[in-house]
C-alpha cells in the first residue's frame, strides 16, 4: 500500500503504525507519533493500523540548546 511518511509518499507491506517505524530504524517508544492528523499515545501506536493513503508523521525529542 502507499502512504506518506514524512511528506514523502512510500509503498510498504507494513499494515501497523509500529511494525513501519520499526522498519525506518525508529523506535515508537521515544517519537511523537501523528497518524493523519491526530498525535498518538504510546498504547495507541502499538495498536494503530495503517491504511491506503494514510498520513504518518515521527518526531524524535532531543535535548540540547
Amino acid at each position: 500500500m502507499k502512504i506518506t511518511f514524512q511528506n514523502r509518499e512510500i509503498e510498504t507491506a507494513e499494515t501497523s503504525v509500529d511494525a513501519f517505524l520499526a522498519s525506518q530504524g525508529i523506535d515508537a517508544r521515544g517519537a511523537i507519533v501523528e497518524l493523519d492528523g491526530e498525535l498518538l499515545d504510546g498504547g495507541s501506536v502499538a495498536s494503530a493500523t495503517l491504511r491506503e493513503g494514510a498520513r504518518l508523521d515521527a518526531f524524535r525529542v532531543v535535548p540540547g540548546g
